[in-house]
């Protein structure tokens, strides 16, 4: 377990102190010192109340979040969180979060990362900045065609084809896969 330990400072650290900068150095360490991991196996489902009362890092592997479509009871994949990326829900009250590979996850309570941090300013200030960056990301894939979104989140996410499902990734796309199986064999 001590190298778990080791991992847990060493990526959350960096973590922290790239997006986090509004935290001082030992407001970081105290942060280290309360975070818990917790592991999930490929395809588990992540709990609801996990994320609605924890700031969560995903340390090692990929979470797809996901709802149901109303009529057809169809799985609609909104986006991924990747390692070194906070994991939070970005407004739906219906979102799903599964586990696509073995994951770690480093998990501090809300009223914990509060109280070290002297505020709830500084708990939104995070939050909001990880969401920013997401969905400027997502924003840009809206704007632009298929194969260029193909492009693009395989330029952000090299191994996203070896850690994701194709079904899942044609999903986020708004793709069939399909579609998704023509575009990559155009682009190799």
């Amino acid at each position: 377990m001590k190298s778990d330990r080791i991992c847990l400072e060493n990526e959350c650290s960096l973590y922290l102190s790239n997006n986090l900068i509004c935290f001082s150095q030992n407001e970081r360490g105290k942060l280290l010192r309360f975070m818990e991991i917790l592991r999930f196996k490929k395809y588990s489902c992540i709990p609801d109340g996990l994320i609605r009362k924890n700031v969560c890092i995903v340390g090692d592997g990929s979470i797809r979040h996901y709802f149901y479509q109303d009529k057809s009871e169809e799985e609609q994949t909104l986006r991924f969180t990747f390692t070194g990326e906070l994991l939070h829900y970005y407004g739906e009250s219906d979102e799903q979060l599964q586990a696509i590979s073995d994951c770690i996850i480093y998990v501090i309570s809300n009223d914990v990362f509060t109280e070290i941090a002297g505020s709830r300013i500084k708990l939104k200030e995070c939050i909001d900045h990880s969401t920013v960056k997401k969905l400027g990301f997502e924003v840009n894939l809206l704007r632009i065609s298929p194969e260029e979104r193909c492009k693009l989140i395989l330029k952000k996410e090299k191994d996203i084809f070896l850690n994701v499902p194709a079904k899942y990734i044609a999903s986020y796309l708004g793709i069939t896969p399909q579609a998704l199986c023509r575009i990559r064999k155009r682009q190799l």
